[in-house]
């Protein structure tokens, strides 16, 4: 298993997560929405698409990137997540991500609350133009508590999940490029079985699961 891990200091007390709140943007810009506090995770995936080549990749400033979730399709398009523990002045504040030549897509979710740290684990991504291959996120052998992470996306519209078992507790879409799952366990984790079907140029499918801790 692969594990990135951010500390916010130790001063925190986790008491388990919970779904915050969500953030949807098709420009080079993203607000984290003001209903999210400080200590609260916060998860971006990035999906931009240029006229002539690839577009850059811009991890916004003071995240971090996901190793694993980075993929470049074969029609000019790029894919990237990163994260971060909220901190002051962060709730309400906007920042950049790519700035892609035809097309800007990005989904944001926040989970509470007061973590210390987090590690990403069992993360997958495949970006084609064809069908990926079926992903199975891990996480039943893991420690508790923890969020499971599901990521749709394609070229010509939000990307729905073919297979998401267990279910998600909800589907955040910007409606124009990107499907976002989540699955919180607090207790009694499972493994997460997901695909997506071939439904054009530059289909993406990833997953992860994230530990938090004090």
């Amino acid at each position: 298993m692969q594990a990135d891990r951010v500390r916010q200091g130790a001063n925190t007390v986790f008491r388990g997560w919970t779904f915050r709140a969500s953030a949807v943007s098709t420009a080079a810009t993203i607000t984290i929405p003001a209903g999210a506090k400080v200590g609260d995770w916060a998860f971006l995936f990035d999906y931009a698409r240029d006229t002539v080549g690839t577009p850059t990749g811009v991890t916004p400033t003071n995240w971090s990137d996901i190793s694993g979730l980075a993929a470049t399709g074969a029609t000019v398009a790029r894919m990237l997540g990163s994260q971060k523990i909220l901190v002051s002045g962060d709730p309400g504040a906007s920042i950049t991500g790519m700035d892609g030549g035809s097309l800007d897509s990005k989904v944001m979710l926040v989970f509470g609350k007061y973590v210390g740290s987090v590690a990403i684990q069992d993360v997958a991504a495949e970006a084609t133009n064809g069908n990926p291959a079926a992903q199975t996120c891990n996480a039943n052998s893991s420690s508790l508590p923890l969020v499971v992470i599901g990521i749709s996306a394609y070229l010509t519209g939000a990307g729905a999940f073919s297979t998401a078992s267990p279910a998600f507790d909800a589907e955040v879409t910007d409606s124009a490029r990107i499907t976002l799952g989540y699955k919180v366990y607090n207790s009694g984790q499972a493994d997460h079985s997901i695909d997506k079907d071939d439904e054009g140029s530059a289909n993406y499918l990833g997953s992860f699961y994230v530990e938090g801790s004090p």
